[in-house]
């Protein structure tokens, strides 16, 4: 069985200023009680099946390194240089001769996840941030120091931060945190993202330590456990069900939940040194090689002779990676590009409208839901417009079939809650607006009213509930709360009922 550890959870304003805020420990678990899988290494097939088609490279600018794709396949490549700068280019993979360079304000890169060719969550200069089409917002950090922080999520209404100083959850306006009270080398130090996201259907955050403790966080009632201990992990990454694991010379693939569904490869001779994942497969960066593992069965992308990658990040439709000198993609499976929804993604709409572009044919792409079909309309712009009502709370499937192949997008529905400004919002704007913002004689915008509120709900998410920064420090009243920006984020995300 593996061993855990409760917590109890409390609000962060900003940062944890105290042990007593953050999740507590209940003993710590000892070593021995760590399970290890114990299959035999099976050998690599000799037979794979080759991938099809010819990737395509541009030659890297500089000292540019692949930093993230997103779920759709926009690669970012990012180089710092003097002043605080980091210049960033964006490839389209549909055309690598399609880029966007951009020059960013920010510097000493942490770690990022992209959500398209403009937007992305970060960890720079020891603070969070949302990059909304290349423009910065910053965020509340969790901590001072996220000099090694990994992440996962949105960061502005959810996601997760991982540092030296513990695991950081954003719910809505306030972080949340757990220290596990454990050794530099024991304690979660890599978070196993999800195309970006943190968790997917099974409701749990995956991540590694630096001893080669794999943990699962389960974000519905709070427990962490230790699953499993690798003796020298080198990498890892999860899809939708499973985490894939490089120990040694050793490839592990299986339920992290089920100790018993792992499986084994010897994958030494091809030296395996990287691993990124998509929905549904594992793809393994080796020395002359990219081979894929999906739903049980493998395929190899051949790489030109003398060709050596040197990074590896893979997505939905496809996979890219670098050699000292060149920046390289290649398309595969279903071949579809998807906007309105991201992967693993969460929402409170009953129903997703999404766009479909089919980037190999003209016909029209098969989609269903829970295996119940759903009508593909053309959108008048060689793409696809498809509906997809989301009956009831829980995760859903929406499967997507070319002529190249299946895609799944998993989405998960969750509950919306029912805030008035009568009941909920209009005694927070007495207690901490009106001063400033009441009636139409006011200092600043007039907030008085519900239309009031409703014609300034953008602005209001913007300032009070993204950046904080309202109401201004000097102006807060002792009751405010991160209770206040929860219930007016919910009242803006909802019907924002009178």
């Amino acid at each position: 069985m593996p061993t855990s550890q409760s917590y109890s959870r409390a609000g962060l304003l900003t940062a944890v200023v105290s042990a007593s805020l953050m999740w507590g420990c209940e003993g710590e678990p000892q070593d021995e009680l760590v399970p290890t899988p114990t299959s035999s290494a099976a050998r690599l097939p000799e037979d794979m099946e080759a991938l099809e088609g010819a990737p395509d490279c541009v030659d890297l600018e500089g000292s540019e390194g692949l930093t993230a794709v997103s779920p759709e396949g926009f690669a970012w490549l990012a180089q710092e240089h003097g002043e605080g700068q980091t210049r960033v280019r964006v490839v389209d993979p549909s055309d690598l001769g399609l880029t966007s360079t951009h020059e960013v304000d920010l510097s000493s890169l942490a770690s990022a996840r992209a959500w398209s060719g403009a937007d992305a969550s970060l960890a720079a200069d020891g603070t969070v941030w949302r990059l909304d089409d290349f423009s910065r917002v910053r965020l509340t950090s969790p901590v001072d120091d996220l000099s090694s922080a990994s992440v996962c999520g949105t960061l502005d209404q959810d996601g997760f931060v991982l540092t030296r100083e513990g695991l950081f959850e954003r719910r809505g306006s306030s972080w949340w945190g757990w220290d596990p009270s454990l050794g530099e080398d024991e304690a979660p130090s890599m978070i196993l993202a999800r195309q970006g996201e943190c968790v997917g259907p099974d409701q749990t955050l995956w991540a590694t330590s630096e001893d080669g403790v794999l943990w699962g966080v389960d974000i519905a009632d709070g427990s962490a456990a230790r699953r499993a201990r690798f003796g020298d992990l080198i990498d890892a990454s999860a899809t939708a069900r499973d985490v894939a694991i490089i120990d040694g010379a050793v490839l592990w693939i299986g339920s992290p939940t089920e100790l018993d569904s792992w499986r084994a490869w010897d994958v030494g001779v091809v030296g395996a040194t990287r691993l990124s994942s998509n929905t549904d497969s594992v793809w393994i960066q080796t020395e002359g090689a990219l081979l894929r593992w999906s739903q049980g069965e493998w395929s190899a992308l051949s790489l030109p002779a003398g060709q050596s990658p040197t990074s590896m990040l893979a997505y939905e439709s496809g996979v890219w990676w670098t050699t000292p000198e060149q920046l390289c993609h290649q398309r595969v499976g279903a071949g579809v590009r998807v906007d309105g929804f991201r992967p693993f993604g969460r929402t409170q709409d009953e129903s997703l409208t999404l766009h479909i572009s089919v980037l190999e044919g003209q016909e029209a792409p098969s989609v269903d839901l829970g295996g119940q079909p759903l009508d593909a309309l053309d959108a008048q712009d060689g793409g696809w417009l498809v509906q997809a009502p989301l009956e009831s709370l829980g995760w859903h499937t929406v499967s997507i079939t070319t002529a190249q192949g299946t895609r799944d997008l998993s989405v998960e529905r969750l509950p919306l809650p029912e805030r008035s400004w009568e009941q909920d919002i209009q005694p927070i704007y007495e207690v901490n607006c009106s001063e400033c913002h009441g009636g139409p004689d006011a200092l600043s915008t007039d907030l008085s009213t519900h239309g009031a509120w409703v014609q300034a709900a953008d602005r209001i998410q913007a300032f009070v509930v993204d950046t904080q920064s309202m109401p201004p420090p000097a102006s807060k009243k002792d009751g405010w709360s991160s209770a206040d920006v929860d219930m007016i984020e919910q009242w803006i995300a909802g019907a924002r009922e009178p």
